[in-house]
Parts: structure tokens; sequence; C-alpha cells
């Protein structure tokens, strides 16, 4: 059986968490308190990839796709986050009310050797280009495109497609680890309780992790549909 965590391993664990998601002024003042130095490359590698989600959050796509490739040049070449990166520059160009220019957009840079997209693809640019006949304002079904959590969801993305083209996990170990034990703990409460046989684990964490830390709107979000933690580690 492997013996409790040390200290140090567990500051590594929260170290790892915060240079996974960024967060650059907590890192610096954590990592002195505790004595630990940080790789310089580390440091630089989290401000480059802040400054790719700062530029996808306001909505700078061009600017943002010039950066993440600086990053990493293949970065495109994978197609899920070539369409993710794609599909949110033609929803910044459908919010400028432009028109000929996405279509232009589309074609050069999601139809491959003159094939469309599959058709679930297709129909979320089809939902997109809806909206140059409606104002963003309007109270419409495909209106939650053009919500800033869009812009949020596609930058957490690309975070994570840039961490894992550089040998890095997909997720922290800090949220995998909360995956794991969320994962495990809803399987036992299945098994255990038939009438538990479909709890899902967003109720599994709300009912363990609401008290009295609050992770259960940490937890609740990292599992809305079929968990499969490999696809974290590639």
């Amino acid at each position: 059986m492997r013996p409790d965590p040390t200290r140090e391993e567990l500051q590594q664990l929260v170290i790892d968490h915060f240079l996974h998601h960024g967060y650059s002024e907590v890192i610096e003042t954590f990592s002195k308190e505790v004595n630990i130095v940080v790789p310089k490359k580390d440091i630089d590698n989290m401000n480059a990839r802040n400054e790719v989600r700062r530029l996808i959050c306001v909505g700078e796509m061009e600017s943002a796709i010039e950066k993440m490739t600086t990053l990493c040049p293949t970065i495109l070449e994978d197609d899920e986050i070539n369409f993710i990166v794609r599909k949110q520059h033609l929803i910044e160009m459908v919010r400028q009310k432009l028109t000929k220019e996405p279509v232009e957009y589309f074609r050069a840079h999601l139809m491959k050797n003159g094939q469309r997209p599959c058709d679930e693809k297709m129909d979320i640019i089809e939902r997109i280009f809806t909206m140059l006949v409606f104002n963003l304002e309007d109270d419409v079904e495909f209106n939650v495109y053009f919500q800033q959590s869009e812009r949020e969801q596609t930058a957490k993305e690309v975070n994570s497609a840039l961490l894992a083209m550089n040998g890095k996990l997909k997720s922290s170990r800090l949220d995998l680890l909360a995956k794991t034990i969320a994962f495990t703990g809803c399987s036992q409460m299945r098994s255990s309780s038939p009438s538990r046989k479909h709890a899902t684990i967003a109720e599994f964490s709300e009912e363990h992790y609401s008290k009295p830390y609050g992770l259960a709107a940490e937890t609740s979000s990292a599992f809305r549909g079929e968990v499969d933690l490999t696809q974290d580690m590639r």
C-alpha cells in the first residue's frame, strides 16, 4: 500500500494545479510561502497560455491563433482543436456582422479537399451562420454561441491542447484526483444501493462534497456526462 503523501508532494500537487489553470499571482505567492522554486520555463509557458486565453476571451481570434501556433506550430493539425478554434473565429466574424468573410473562412479552414465537415459539425456551423439574420440580443436558441461562456470554453479547450502537445496532462493532477475519487465513489454508490444504480457523478459530488469545503460546483462541472479518465491522460 502506498504511504501517505508527504507535505512536499502535496505542495507540488497544488503548484501543478496552479500552473495548469494559469493562476500566475497565486502561484508566485504560494511558491514563496512554501519555499519551492518553480522552473522559469514553466512560468513562461503558463504566461504564454494565459495570453492565448485572454485573447480568445476578448474575441481577438486572429491574434490568439498567431500566438498559439507560435507556442505549438502543429496545434491546428488536430482536427478537433482546429474545429474548435475555427468555429470560435467564425463566431467572432458573425458577431461583427460580416457576411462574405465567414463563408470564405469556412471554405478555407473547415473544408478538407472540398468536403464539408461531418453532419454534427455542420449543424453547429449552420446555427452560427443563422445568427446573421438576428440581433445578438434576440432571445433565440442559437444565441448561446455568442455568450461569453462560449469564449471561455474555447479558451479552456485550447489551454488543455497546448499542455497536451507539450507533453503535459490535459487536466491537472489535482483535477484528475478529484475525478478519480468522484468516479470511484459514484461506482460504489451504484453497486451498494440498487435504488441509486443510475446515480450520476454530479449527484455524488453534490451529496458528498457540498459541505464543508464547497467542492460541489467544481466537481459537478467536470462530470455532466459519461466519464473517461483516459481522455485526460492523452
